[in-house]
């Protein structure tokens, strides 16, 4: 019951600031509605959280452009709270039919693109274009909560490092490569640290002799987890010249790679074993 009352007090405080905006916008003289109606950001943050609060407001299709001095930068069309549809010049991340259509991967798409649209094109502007006309209903979604979450993982440090900061609360112990190996960064007990270490020989041996055979094979991101002591086991996770070994109890496994997913994506689990 008092979850119950909770879920409903938070539901009327949602729905009683929508309405505040709706209240104040018709209020608005034309000057003011117009101004209101086309919001410019200052970067890709500022950006982001125009168009979290667009897809908040949103509860019948709504249609909306990103302007900057050079034309339309994408087109957007957000629905009963979420973005359903994000449109660039150069690529379509979302479509009408097939795809994976987990919030997560829709959450990731549309964040990369948001975020290279705010750091490339500086003043980039929300206009709302008004009612979209026949949206799609099979492809990817999410919300603004879940746009926010992964935007998170997003910043200038490497996916890897991320990926560490995610899952380091339950790491008992941890060894990252980065900078070409020049940095490396170490925690935990001595005796985990030794058993990473040992097998961080191993993997760098192999992750070698690939490269030998297929020079990009390093590029890409991959993640295994797999046994490294009784009750423990050990995440090997890469991407380019970043690596990372960290050991976890099994019960974390799951949630561990789970993290990984909504970083880097369901393809770079296929070597998870």
């Amino acid at each position: 019951m008092v979850r119950i009352a909770k879920a409903r007090q938070i539901g009327s405080e949602e729905t009683e600031r929508h309405l505040r905006g709706a209240l104040v916008r018709l209020g608005m003289d034309r000057d003011e509605l117009l101004a209101d109606m086309r919001e410019t950001a200052t970067d890709h943050q500022s950006l982001l959280r125009i168009i979290m609060r667009e897809i908040d407001e949103a509860v019948l299709p709504r249609k909306m452009a990103l302007l900057s001095d050079s034309g339309i930068e994408a087109m957007l069309v957000a629905s009963n709270r979420r973005l359903i549809e994000l449109r660039t010049n150069d690529t379509v991340q979302q479509k009408a039919e097939g795809g994976d259509t987990e919030p997560e991967a829709a959450a990731r798409a549309y964040a990369q693109t948001i975020k290279k649209i705010g750091q490339q094109a500086v003043g980039t502007a929300l206009q709302r274009m008004g009612r979209a006309l026949n949206p799609s209903t099979s492809g990817k979604s999410c919300s603004a909560a879940r746009l926010a979450e992964v935007s998170e993982t997003l910043s200038p440090e490497s996916r890897v490092h991320n990926f560490l900061k995610m899952i380091q609360p339950r790491a008992i112990g941890w060894i990252m490569h980065t900078n070409e190996g020049r940095d490396i960064c170490r925690e935990g007990p001595d005796a985990i640290l030794l058993r990473l270490d040992k097998l961080e020989g191993i993997t760098t041996a192999n992750r070698r002799a690939k490269a030998t055979l297929r020079r990009l094979d390093n590029a890409g991101p991959s993640c295994s987890a797999f046994a490294l002591a009784p009750g423990l086991q050990v995440i090997v996770a890469g991407e380019g010249n970043d690596s990372l070994l960290a050991a976890i109890s099994n019960q974390d496994r799951i949630t561990t790679l789970e993290d990984w997913r909504n970083i880097f994506g369901e393809a770079a689990l296929a070597e998870t074993v």
